[in-house]
């Protein structure tokens, strides 16, 4: 049978931690190219809702509580 000493167990955390580390990083950098290839698709229709666009609409649209005036 096969013994684990305390330097066998921790680099199996090492290992196993790092598999881990690497594959999140590979999610969400295929995710970031998806989503850079989303936005230069709507920038080529000029369908991009810029954040200025989306303050001023949300400013001019927003409710105000019955109190104010």
């Amino acid at each position: 049978m096969l013994r684990l000493n305390e330097k066998g167990f921790g680099l199996i955390q090492v290992l196993f931690l790092g598999t881990l580390l690497a594959l999140m990083s590979l999610h969400y950098s295929s995710r970031s190219i998806v989503f850079q290839k989303d936005m230069n698709r709507l920038r080529a229709k000029d369908q991009i809702v810029t954040d200025r666009k989306l303050i001023e609409f949300d400013l001019v649209n927003r409710k105000f509580p019955a109190g104010l005036p």
